[in-house]
């Protein structure tokens, strides 16, 4: 590199002598313009010394710039489809779900219709409702069943099933308590004989263990029974219980005089 700016400078120096002697400042002394021409190249080496070696490492030039400031169309496209891509994963993550109305009654702090989330279970409509009071019969009732649209759930007390069984041990009708399938009379379960039995227990507040007490009644159709109670609301009469899939009339002659409402 040394050698090529020596050659360079004495061309630049033999070229300004030979303008200085064509010029019209030929009457200027030899040796002045001798300097000035030397002078000239001297300034003009500096220069190039100062830019060559920067340009040689570096490698700058506007080719090099426009390239690392643009970016290329490969580049520009893998980022649209990257954008495209995330845009799409986020809509998919997004859940619909449909709220679900119930009508919560009973030993509740605040009676009444309710929405919760689908999936909701009896135990979250309860608490929508504000609680159970004091004295409802949590026990009589499933609390982990999913609820289902425009369903009723209705918690009886302590105190309705304690009546109701009273009635139901008299013949009466109306809510009896979820009992042992067995009246109250006189002396004990097992000295009682079948002709002296009366209807004991209620289709609209027994448990699923008591249902499966009645004869032809397993836990399917006891689990049927509960299910149609809290879907379509409490059987008016013991009647009723034919609505519910499994039960004809030959089923419900069987438990006609085992049951009431």
């Amino acid at each position: 590199m040394s050698g090529t700016l020596e050659s360079l400078g004495r061309a630049l120096r033999e070229r300004a002598i030979e303008l200085l002697r064509r010029s019209p400042l030929s009457h200027v002394p030899r040796g002045v313009a001798l300097a000035l021409s030397v002078l000239s190249v001297t300034l003009v080496l500096v220069a190039l010394i100062r830019w060559w070696p920067f340009g040689e490492q570096s490698g700058f030039s506007l080719e090099s710039a426009t390239a690392t400031t643009s970016p290329s169309p490969v580049a520009t496209e893998r980022a649209a489809d990257a954008d495209a891509l995330q845009a799409s994963a986020g809509t998919s993550d997004v859940d619909v779900t449909h709220p679900v109305t119930v009508h919560v009654a009973g030993a509740v702090a605040n009676p009444g219709v309710y929405q919760v989330d689908e999936g909701a279970r009896v135990v979250d409509a309860v608490e929508a409702a504000g609680g159970a009071v004091e004295g409802a019969a949590l026990s009589s009732v499933n609390l982990a069943r999913v609820l289902v649209d425009a369903e009723q759930i209705y918690i009886p007390t302590a105190l309705e099933l304690t009546a109701g069984n009273a009635q139901g041990s008299s013949g009466s009708t109306g809510l009896s308590a979820i009992g042992s399938g067995v009246s109250a009379g006189s002396g004990n379960a097992s000295s009682t004989t079948p002709s002296d039995q009366t209807a004991s227990v209620n289709i609209n507040t027994a448990t699923l263990e008591q249902l499966e007490s009645l004869p032809g009644v397993g836990p399917s159709i006891a689990q049927r029974i509960v299910d149609d109670r809290e879907t379509n609301g409490p059987f008016s009469s013991t009647k009723d219980l034919q609505r519910v899939s499994g039960i004809g009339e030959k089923r419900y002659a069987s438990l006609a005089d085992l049951i009431c409402v």
